[in-house]
C-alpha cells in the first residue's frame, strides 16, 4: 500500500498568505490548504481492512523559490488520526503556514510592504502514520505559498 498527497481538482496549487491582517488578535492568521490523500494498493486483489491507514503526524518544511535559505521554521503537529480507507481517498484541510511564522523573519519583514515585498515558498507537507497491521506509512506533497502583505 502506498499513499499520494495532491491538491484536489479545482483547488489552488498556490495560496496567498497575508503576513499582516489588521483587526484580528495578533494581526496574523494560520493558513490552510486542501489536500486529497489517496491510498493506492500495490495489489488490488489483496485489500483487507488491515490495509486501512491512520495518519497521526504532519511535518512541514519550506523551500524558497529564489534559493535564499531564510525560510519559516519547520513544524510538526499531531493531526488527530486521519483514516484513509484502503483503495480510497480522503479530503483534508491541512495547516501549511502557522500564524506564529508570520511574527518572525523573513515573513515579518514583509509587513507594511517591507522587505522583498513578497516571498515565493514551496511548503513540503509530509504525513506519517501506519496501516492497521502496524506497518509505518508516509506520504509527501507540496503546495506553493506567496507570502506578502495583502493591502486593503
Amino acid at each position: 500500500m502506498f499513499l499520494t498527497l495532491t491538491t484536489p481538482s479545482g483547488s489552488p496549487v498556490n495560496i496567498v498568505a497575508d503576513v499582516f491582517t489588521p483587526g484580528i488578535p495578533g494581526n496574523v492568521t494560520d493558513d490552510f490548504a486542501d489536500f486529497t490523500i489517496t491510498s493506492v494498493p500495490k495489489n488490488a486483489n489483496a485489500i483487507t481492512q488491515a490495509s486501512d491507514v491512520v495518519l497521526n503526524q504532519q511535518n512541514v518544511t519550506y523551500i524558497r523559490a529564489d534559493g535564499n535559505p531564510e525560510v519559516p521554521a519547520p513544524f510538526t503537529r499531531f493531526i488527530g488520526g486521519i483514516l484513509v480507507p484502503a483503495g480510497g481517498s480522503v479530503d483534508q484541510n491541512l495547516l501549511v503556514l502557522p500564524a506564529s511564522a508570520k511574527l518572525k523573519p523573513p515573513l515579518s519583514d514583509l509587513a507594511f510592504g517591507g522587505g522583498d515585498g513578497q516571498i515565493f515558498l514551496t511548503a513540503v507537507v509530509e504525513l506519517f502514520g501506519e496501516d492497521l497491521a502496524g506497518n509505518p506509512v508516509s506520504v509527501k506533497g507540496t503546495i506553493g505559498i506567496t507570502a506578502r502583505d495583502v493591502l486593503p
